[in-house]
């Protein structure tokens, strides 16, 4: 288990798995989120705005499942699976640790398109935007 602490404010926060990667298509983690959360409470150029945060590849679902294969070093086969078998499946697994996918997620992927296509939070914040084959590395690592 990794922690790491941010600082809010005045407040230090102890953050849990800040490796976690929380948005796959995007390579967005737990800890990226927490920073701009943090920042966002901080920095007055973000009073009242909105930012997308996502990372620098747009890929599909079948090629992030594929990518994920090849940084573990998995040579297993794909299987399509209903949607609704999968949203099935999310209700009975989502409150168990580890949870493959969450019923939130489904309709993430649902809605379809989950591309970033204002680069705000970049500018404003000044993180540099991780390609999804890094994210995927430092996740597994």
């Amino acid at each position: 288990m990794s922690d790491s602490e941010l600082q809010v404010g005045r407040r230090r926060v102890r953050l849990t798995h800040p490796e976690r990667v929380l948005f796959p298509r995007d390579g967005v983690t737990k800890g990226d989120l927490a920073e701009y959360y943090a920042l966002a409470v901080t920095e007055q150029e973000a009073t009242n705005r909105t930012f997308e945060l996502g990372g620098p590849d747009a890929v599909s679902w079948n090629e992030f499942w594929e990518r994920l294969k090849r940084v573990l070093g998995k040579r297993r086969p794909s299987v399509h699976v209903p949607f609704g078998a999968v949203r099935f499946q999310a209700t009975l697994t989502e409150r168990l640790p580890k949870a493959p996918v969450t019923r939130d997620q489904l309709t993430m992927l649902e809605l379809g398109d989950n591309v970033v296509t204002r680069p705000d939070a970049v500018g404003t914040f000044q993180f540099p935007l991780v390609p999804l084959d890094e994210q995927l590395r430092r996740a597994a690592s």
